[in-house]
């Protein structure tokens, strides 16, 4: 969605370059899709579907946690 903007203090409008388009991104979607990829993602945890291997896009995930599994891997090998 585009809204068009009438630029400040300006006497006659006549011309297109008195005109500022504002481009709104559909902020209402992405709040929504970031909701339901958080309930997903709970939903997921909770029943434990993900591989405890697997690091991105999970909660309380960080890169110590990563080094920390790494780490396991190499000591068991």
């Amino acid at each position: 969605m585009t809204v068009v903007l009438k630029k400040p203090q300006k006497l006659d409008y006549i011309s297109l370059k008195l005109y500022r388009p504002i481009a709104l991104p559909n902020t209402i979607l992405k709040a929504l899709a970031t909701i339901v990829a958080r309930r997903m993602s709970n939903k997921a945890e909770e029943r434990r579907l993900f591989l405890e291997t697997r690091i991105g896009g999970r909660p309380k995930r960080s890169t110590l946690i990563t080094l920390q599994l790494i780490t396991e891997q190499f000591k068991t090998v």
